[in-house]
């Protein structure tokens, strides 16, 4: 079979040589006896001083039975020269010829839509993400039909691009709109995408936090290897990825940008499997980074650095997990110092500046259960240095260290219940080589002046211990209490105990040597409020005892609901407001008798 086109097909063809137009045509072909004899189905252009065939053989499968536009790209890379050369054939084409046979005449070939397109190009684009971080890269995928030839993009930052596919950084926060204009030989086409990519804000303290809680994830999460979902709340990876013998071969879920240092993240986690479970931090690349690095199966932590793919094992415990167990795992890289934190108590810490800045992220390997949940990105934030002490537990010159020296102070913080609803991981291995007198409860509120500092303003909290010098301190026992916030006043600090009477700075604190300082012992006034704190003789100042109930107001409830069923009980209780490990006449005689009346003056 042969078909010719009619002549406004033919005559010269050099402005559309080389510039996307395609020779199109629908054909369908029914009742056909086998294959066509080899090559004996193409397109032949010819004229005066040449001809070229293009083979159609590969496509022809598409239209049997069935309607399929076959597409030739007039380009003379394309197409085979049977005599003559390509520039002077397409000068003058007469003759465009389909050709098509097969072994036997059964075949009905039908055609239709015989067409040389010289369409303008339409423009159109996507990119692999909509939101992202300062500092980081997206890429832009060019979507235009009809041959288009050139592009100009516009990323509304100032910057542009006339590569087909970009690769480009936004540095800046904000909501950018993002023009593609195409081009071919037939015309030009443009496309404006409103308010298309969000930049997000990471100057603030917080610079990006996720609490897996809307469906779909969030596109700033960038996920190699596994498979990642959200499932009632948080986000889990299911696919048991790994390569044996290489930890680095796990999968990742990673965020931020490589110019954040100096930052802590908290995440909770969980495993309901027995391979490993952690984060990675400074992340580089593939081969540089920082990893935390948990192993039930193994009864293996390992904090590793990773240098050109070679791990250095910074620090290491034989501590396994338990399944199904929800942990907080905490990591902060400042300024070349290193600590992990596991349900607040520092497992490792170590010095090394290998990596100063980079990636955070959500790592596993071999794992087919693994969970995150309420992760937080935050900056180096503020070091507080508190100084207060307990009436119960002083002796005229410190407190004592009973609870801890009789083996009787827990290794779970004490305050989830009420009145405080803590919701705090800390849980400790062990109590710190340190004298702890107790735990306590710290908050920060961020406002004007003291009297505005309502818990609406709170903007940090956390357990503590308390030394026998008054001293409030981290978990590890010594280091100052950090909190990841920004300060846009001026801060106050809580202090709150199981069995006395809260209080509350009533000054701001002030900045000494880069901490926040405050020291409530000094004076009565140091606590907001009117004689919110005990006179303990000798110019020093404490938190008054005997609020056996915590609820704010020493009174006869705090006797007869408490004190009464636990006397003469041993124990961490409520009712033991000096200390000593049990409820008796010294905590009713000596604490909760003389100080009846007394309030809490903490605003609430």
């Amino acid at each position: 079979a042969e078909a010719l086109a009619p002549p406004k097909f033919l005559g010269d063809w050099s402005q559309i040589d080389n510039h996307n137009a395609d020779i199109r045509v629908d054909l369908n072909i029914n009742s056909y006896s086998g294959n066509p004899y080899p090559a004996d189905f193409f397109i032949r252009i010819s004229g005066p001083d040449g001809a070229a065939k293009f083979p159609l053989n590969s496509q022809i499968a598409n239209a049997y039975n069935d309607w399929h536009t076959m597409v030739v790209p007039v380009d003379e890379s394309q197409w085979t020269m049977e005599s003559g050369t390509w520039a002077a054939l397409i000068n003058n084409v007469n003759s465009l010829q389909l050709n098509l046979e097969y072994f036997d005449g059964s075949e009905t070939v039908y055609m239709d839509n015989f067409c040389i397109t010289d369409l303008p190009p339409v423009a159109d684009f996507d990119s692999e993400t909509l939101t992202i971080l300062p500092d980081n890269s997206i890429t832009f995928n060019d979507l235009s039909v009809n041959g288009v030839t050139s592009w100009n993009w516009d990323f509304g930052d100032s910057e542009t691009s006339t590569e087909k596919n970009p690769v480009h950084t936004y540095t800046s926060t904000g909501i950018y709109d993002v023009t593609l204009t195409v081009s071919n030989h037939f015309g030009t086409d443009m496309i404006t995408k409103t308010a298309y990519i969000e930049v997000l804000d990471d100057s603030q303290c917080t610079r990006f936090e996720d609490n897996f809680d809307n469906s779909p994830i969030s596109s700033v999460w960038n996920f190699r290897e596994g498979t990642w979902s959200l499932n009632s709340g948080y986000l889990r990876q299911t696919s048991n990825y790994y390569i044996s013998g290489n930890p680095l071969a796990g999968c990742y879920g990673l965020v931020g940008s490589p110019y954040w240092q100096d930052y802590v993240m908290t995440c909770d986690f969980r495993s309901t499997d027995n391979d490993v479970i952690g984060f990675v931090f400074n992340y580089q690349d593939e081969q540089n980074m920082y990893m935390f690095y948990w192993n039930a199966q193994s009864n293996l932590r390992i904090l590793y650095k990773w240098e050109n793919g070679i791990g250095t094992e910074l620090a290491q415990d034989d501590v396994p997990y338990v399944s199904n167990q929800w942990y907080q795992g905490e990591i902060s890289s400042i300024g070349g110092e290193i600590s992990v934190k596991i349900n607040g108590d520092e497992i490792f810490s170590v010095s090394d500046n290998t990596y100063t800045s980079g990636i955070v992220g959500l790592y596993c390997w071999a794992n087919n259960q693994s969970h995150y949940d309420n992760f937080r990105l935050g900056c180096e934030g503020v070091q507080i240095n508190l100084t207060a002490l307990l009436e119960g537990p002083y002796n005229g010159s410190e407190m004592g260290t009973n609870l801890k020296d009789n083996n009787i102070l827990p290794l779970v913080q004490p305050f989830s219940g009420p009145p405080w609803n803590y919701t705090g991981f800390e849980n400790l291995e062990s109590i710190p080589d340190a004298p702890v007198t107790d735990w306590v409860f710290v908050e920060l509120r961020d406002a004007p002046n003291a009297a505005s500092a309502l818990p609406a303003t709170m903007v940090g909290q956390t357990a503590a211990f308390l030394l026998e010098d008054g001293s409030v301190v981290d978990l590890n026992g010594s280091s100052p209490l950090r909190f990841s916030i920004d300060v846009q006043d001026q801060l106050f600090a809580v202090i709150r105990q199981r069995n006395h009477l809260p209080v509350m700075t009533a000054n701001p604190l002030s900045m000494s040597g880069g901490l926040y300082v405050y020291d409530f012992t000094t004076s009565a006034g140091q606590a907001f409020g009117t004689d919110a704190q005990k006179d303990l003789g000798g110019g020093i100042f404490g938190m008054y005892a005997g609020d056996f109930n915590a609820d704010g107001t020493i009174n006869s409830d705090d006797k007869s609901v408490n004190w009464d069923m636990d006397a003469g009980t041993p124990g961490y209780i409520m009712t033991d407001s000096n200390l000593d490990g049990q409820a008796d006449n010294q905590d009713k005689n000596d604490l909760w008798i003389p100080n009846m009346g007394e309030s809490s003056q903490v605003p609430e």
